[in-house]
């Protein structure tokens, strides 16, 4: 049984390293051009599933197609948007706000190399192709902290040497 790639399955024979190598190959080719890939489950992967010996697969993404993934109790969620449509452009730029104030950190990521957590960023670029939000809580955590450390202070009164 050959590695077969279909326009929704690419499958391999777990069993034959040489078909595992095979399967490797095009993932990472099909994957540098675009294409997402999920497991059985349909939940995104991040590496290639060699002892699984099948992955679903997206169609590319389109020019100007954009992505915000969210990274919170719920799980990751992508939302998508068009960065050739104004209308899209000006939704993405006020969820993007909505995010950082809720206290998400946000980080640009290469469609190439999507395990690869770029810079943070700070502001919203029509242009960045995935903004990556991180709700790890540690802003609030901190500021938690910091609130119920302080609540604990006691002030005591002014006093003058002598």
């Amino acid at each position: 049984m050959q590695t077969e790639i279909s326009p929704t399955l690419m499958t391999w024979d777990p069993r034959v390293p040489k078909e595992i190598d095979e399967a490797k190959l095009r993932y990472r080719e099909a994957k540098a051009k675009g294409h997402q890939f999920l497991s059985e489950d349909d939940k995104p992967l991040d590496h290639f599933p060699a002892l699984i010996g099948f992955v679903k697969i997206l169609p590319q993404s389109k020019v100007g197609q954009c992505f915000f993934r969210v990274l919170d109790e719920t799980g990751d969620r992508r939302l998508t948007w068009d960065s050739t449509d104004p209308d899209q452009i000006e939704e993405a730029a006020k969820k993007f706000d909505g995010y950082m104030k809720k206290g998400y950190r946000a980080y640009a990521v290469s469609l190439a190399d999507p395990k690869v957590r770029g810079p943070r960023i700070y502001g919203f670029d029509p242009k960045t192709e995935e903004v990556l939000f991180d709700d790890s809580g540690s802003v609030r955590e901190k500021l938690a902290g910091f609130i119920s450390k302080f609540q604990e202070v006691t002030l005591l009164p002014k006093t003058t040497p002598g």
